[in-house]
């Protein structure tokens, strides 16, 4: 899904940094975006395929939706390949567990988690 349908960006008096940051933002996708009941963002997924890393600029383009998510405070969950199915649903847990306190844009803090692989 196209960050810029569930994300915008601040307004600049003439426009060229909003359009410049939008751009920035609606060029990237996340794999999977859960919603609330009410249609707001809870939580995006990332999976790290083996082709994820294929291209030198993947790991820019990745730290873009980290600090996008961040910023609009929508949690990420990031995938690698190879994790079991079993990590995948505790990490989603985990992390919806949190308290979902919204903030004025109607999304809550909460953050970031990567996967282990190690259990399969």
């Amino acid at each position: 899904m196209a960050m810029g349908a569930f994300l915008k960006t601040a307004d600049n008096v003439d426009g060229h940094l909003s359009d410049a940051a939008f751009s920035a933002v609606n060029s990237k996708r996340v794999d999977f975006l859960l919603i609330d009941d009410q249609g707001w963002p809870r939580l995006a997924i990332e999976y790290h395929g083996s082709g994820h890393n294929l291209d030198p600029k993947a790991e820019g383009r990745m730290a873009v939706k980290r600090l996008a998510l961040e910023k609009a405070n929508i949690p990420l969950v990031e995938v690698p390949e190879g994790t079991a199915k079993l990590q995948i649903i505790r990490a989603i847990n985990t992390t919806l567990d949190h308290p979902y306190v919204p903030n004025s844009q109607g999304v809550s803090k909460q953050g970031r988690w990567i996967c282990p692989t190690a259990e399969k």
